[in-house]
């Protein structure tokens, strides 16, 4: 997906030299493609907002990517004039730099563009600069002010960066993921699943049309799989690489990013389970030391969420001899069980992998009265609760992650506040990822949620960028206690991910 780089965050400003326009007549005639692209956002400034193979394809060579950069916005707003006298819409970088904070910049540019409710979404937000994704007709796009700078997106920006530059390194012999995300239009206005479906599907089936007309030695059907997404956001894309070139990969990308209604396109690293350990050390002690414990704080009146493989409910730390949490897809609950409250089985119900049962005993295992165990061994939060998220089938390593909405929904209906995510994807992203972007609209919009997600596992030799977990609005938890010098607390595990994220 595409990495914006500060989502619903005040970030340091950005400051622009763009001449003075008064109200640009709608009439495309009255702009060169040139004149456009030159007010239009710099390849430096874009890289501010979101990275791309855009913006990284010449990295280090900061005059050639600015040459091939504008080069290529003159040529989109070339291919985007030839539509001025249609209804089409196309996707565009709007950034308002007038005074004052998003709420204000994003009604600025809901007016001056004359914009419906949902045709374009908050993707940057500074102190100095608001920036949003919009589908706007060519009309639309030509109504710049002095405060408004309109960019429209090639098929470069819509790549997340590695989406071109891994494609020799992916795992051949497999199938391999990747997700194009619809732009705004595609859903705008549709008022139930059924309209938001029978548009989604409209697009699904232009994009199939156009992988059949591909030309040359790429016969896409038998290897390439397309579905809709459930939440109806865009499209998942399976390809078999057993049976496929690089060209033929490379025309599979270009098919999607090229298309008017797809926004972003990324591949998906799968993800895999990650470990948080010790729960005297989570409180800032030693392993003997449980100072939350001293003062009486024990994770009391509260319920946790967990997504990982599931959770064994017959364990001594979350038996309840009276009465055993349903396990199924209904999201149903009862408070009145001893810790597990709520199980969703969006994986199997059990857990033959054991890391789930793992990871919620040290948030809050606690041992039940006449079960055998230690209670030493209790988590670090012992008198909370549980509602459970199973996002694994059997012992695959196949996780199946929901979206935010119906992850996290499911938690809040239970009464659930704070989520743990001890997973990630394999050798760690520290690029701002679709499932990030996701993650910080939903705390955004419930501001009393609050994620706490696992580093990763991919930190060996102090490398740099090995973090997965790069969201804004989430804390992402490493390890500590270095091994096998054991220095303590203050030092981070040889194992654990670092940082920085790609972005700051």
């Amino acid at each position: 997906m595409l990495f914006f780089a500060s989502m619903y965050l005040l970030w340091p400003g950005l400051f622009f030299n763009f001449p003075s326009f008064n109200n640009a007549q709608s009439n495309a005639q009255s702009f060169s493609r040139s004149y456009l692209a030159k007010n239009s956002l710099r390849a430096f400034d874009l890289n501010n907002i979101l990275f791309s193979e855009a913006t990284t394809e010449h990295s280090g060579r900061q005059s050639e990517l600015d040459a091939a950069f504008f080069s290529a916005i003159e040529e989109q707003w070339g291919s985007n004039i030839a539509l001025t006298n249609s209804t089409k819409t196309s996707p565009y970088i709007v950034c308002d730099n007038s005074n004052g904070d998003g709420f204000l910049r994003g009604r600025n540019v809901k007016k001056v563009l004359k914009l419906q409710d949902n045709l374009y979404e908050i993707v940057y937000n500074s102190h100095s600069m608001s920036c949003f994704l919009a589908s706007l007709r060519t009309d639309q796009a030509l109504q710049f002010t002095e405060n408004i700078i309109i960019t429209p997106m090639n098929n470069k920006m819509k790549m997340a960066v590695g989406t071109l530059s891994n494609i020799g390194s992916l795992p051949y012999g497999s199938v391999i993921t990747y997700t194009a995300v619809f732009c705004p239009s595609v859903l705008a206005g549709k008022v139930n699943n059924k309209e938001k479906l029978d548009s989604a599907k409209i697009v699904k089936k232009q994009i199939r049309a156009s992988l059949g007309q591909v030309s040359g030695s790429c016969i896409f059907n038998s290897f390439v799989t397309i579905r809709l997404m459930e939440n109806i956001k865009g499209i998942s894309v399976f390809v078999d690489l057993n049976d496929i070139s690089n060209r033929c990969l490379r025309k599979i990308i270009d098919t999607f990013s090229l298309n008017n209604d797809v926004c972003s396109f990324s591949y998906e690293s799968p993800n895999v389970f990650e470990d948080i350990e010790f729960n005297q050390l989570i409180q800032g002690g030693s392993a003997r030391t449980n100072y939350f414990h001293q003062v009486g704080l024990m994770g009391q009146g509260q319920i946790a969420q967990v997504s990982d493989s599931g959770c064994s409910v017959n364990s001594c730390y979350f038996y309840d001899s009276n009465k055993e949490v349903e396990r199924n897809k209904s999201g149903v609950f009862d408070l009145s069980i001893r810790k597990i409250v709520q199980y969703y089985a969006n994986g199997d119900a059990t857990d033959d992998n054991s890391h789930g049962t793992h990871v919620s005993s040290i948030l809050a295992g606690n041992k039940c009265i006449g079960c055998v165990g230690q209670s030493s061994s209790n988590g670090a939060a012992p008198e909370a609760k549980l509602a459970i998220f199973d996002i694994l089938e059997g012992n695959s390593g196949g996780l199946k992650v929901d979206y935010a909405n119906e992850m996290f929904g499911k938690a809040i209906t239970a009464g659930a506040l704070v989520h743990s995510a001890s997973w990630g994807p394999e050798d760690g992203n520290p690029f701002y990822s679709n499932t990030d972007k996701d993650w910080d609209k939903y705390i955004y919009d419930n501001e009393y949620y609050l994620v706490f997600k696992a580093a990763g596992n991919y930190g060996k030799d102090n490398k740099k960028f090995s973090i997965s977990g790069t969201a804004k609005n989430i804390v992402t938890v490493g390890s500590t206690n270095s091994y096998p010098a054991w220095k303590g607390e203050n030092y981070v595990s040889w194992f654990s991910g670092r940082g920085p994220s790609k972005d700051g």
